[in-house]
């Protein structure tokens, strides 16, 4: 809502500010557009305004506060492991916004992220799930 008394829907998250700045493209503040519309949205406690720094697809590198994580379900990309994606919702130093996935993101917690980190994550490209262990179907005898 503006101080007019006007409010404004369905804007991108790089038409949005805190604090008067210059507007970022939008590909430098979201890597990825919306999954769907079943979405989620979650404040983790544990994250609650962390310092973070994230890296933007011109390898800029910009530092900002955790806000909150929206996460989506329901469709091809969130339900397949090496698309699972959510967007952690980042107020930037520079007065902008952001919305970043966890492998873009470095948090920054001083009792516990002590070690420089060494940037070669993998995809998770596996589906867990107890109940296809083979081990588990031999035979008629369980213990239940």
């Amino acid at each position: 809502m503006t101080d007019a008394g006007m409010q404004f829907l369905g804007l991108p998250v790089h038409a949005l500010c805190w604090k008067p700045c210059e507007a970022p493209r939008l590909l430098s503040v979201a890597l990825w557009d919306c999954f769907g519309t079943d979405i989620g949205v979650t404040k983790f406690d544990y994250l609650e305004d962390l310092r973070v720094s994230f890296r933007s697809e011109d390898k800029t590198t910009h530092e900002g506060n955790y806000m909150m994580t929206f996460d989506w379900t329901d469709n091809a990309f969130s339900d397949e492991p090496s698309q699972r994606k959510n967007a952690h919702l980042i107020k930037v130093d520079n007065g902008t916004f952001a919305l970043q996935p966890n492998n873009r993101i470095l948090w920054k917690d001083a009792s516990f992220t002590i070690k420089k980190p060494v940037l070669d994550w993998k995809v998770n490209t596996y589906v867990f799930s107890s109940e296809n262990d083979i081990e588990r179907s031999k035979g008629d005898e369980f213990f239940y």
